[in-house]
């Protein structure tokens, strides 16, 4: 049996893989030796076992990006979601944001739905489940979306190990895109940075650190405070950002 996958150029045959003599064949894609049902490319000396291949979709939709993500064969590259190294031989990517990329196990994450009634949630924002954060521990802790104190009686979500802070009601209104922004006109869509020296081309202030809007047809990186401002169509703001101007207008 033989089939053709985007991971390689050639078609790969399916077959029980039998050691050869003094020979040690090693998974393309979990790393592991070879056992079991394999694809493989003799000529390439390429294989990989059927369950890792399995796994290996073309196209994925991931919780943490809004845009869909192709498999790809890419080294040296920094995961989006925990901002480590990828060093499997496959990642997920996204063509439109250009520099998005994520390990396989974060881009084949299931969709979670946001829920009310549960103090431990997973958001997109982060990589980590936010758990809800006692009043008495908010002693200077910010929320990264605006910025602003967490007070005692605003509710907040957390990650203690990352001091990653929001409140719950920037956690529930922030979006994955924002679509004809008076910043912008294209599509930005809310990407991680592990790049933390980059500075928003509206407001010229360097990020909260892995928070940007990103176009990435224009390479465009926007403050995530300045993303979410209110603009000329907002009703009673006192201040506004508008795309003529890198500082919001009083």
């Amino acid at each position: 049996m033989e089939i053709q996958h985007v991971i390689h150029h050639h078609p790969l045959s399916l077959s029980s893989f039998i050691k050869e003599r003094n020979t040690m064949r090693w998974c393309e894609g979990c790393g592991r030796s070879l056992a079991g049902p394999t694809y493989g490319c003799r000529p390439c000396k390429y294989f990989i076992h059927k369950s890792c291949l399995d796994e290996l979709k073309a196209e994925v939709q991931s919780f943490f990006h809004p845009c869909p993500l192709t498999i790809s064969t890419e080294y040296d590259a920094s995961c989006y979601v925990c901002f480590k190294l990828i060093t499997s031989n496959f990642v997920y990517k996204c063509k439109l944001s250009r520099r998005f990329r994520a390990h396989v196990e974060y881009a084949l994450k299931p969709m979670v739905e946001y829920s009310d009634e549960e103090h431990t949630i997973q958001h997109f924002t982060h990589l980590h489940p936010l758990k809800l954060v006692d009043s008495n521990q908010k002693d200077e802790v910010f929320c990264s979306i605006c910025e602003e104190l967490c007070s005692s009686s605003s509710s907040t979500y957390g990650c203690m190990e990352c001091k990653f802070f929001l409140h719950k009601s920037c956690m529930k209104s922030i979006p994955q895109q924002l679509i004809n922004h008076r910043i912008h006109p294209c599509t930005l869509i809310f990407m991680p940075d592990p790049y933390l020296y980059i500075e928003s081309d509206c407001c010229g202030e360097r990020f909260v650190p892995g928070m940007k809007f990103n176009c990435g047809a224009c390479d465009l990186n926007i403050h995530v405070k300045c993303a979410l401002f209110p603009t000329i169509d907002s009703e009673d703001a006192k201040e506004i950002q508008h795309f003529s101007h890198p500082h919001t207008l009083a």
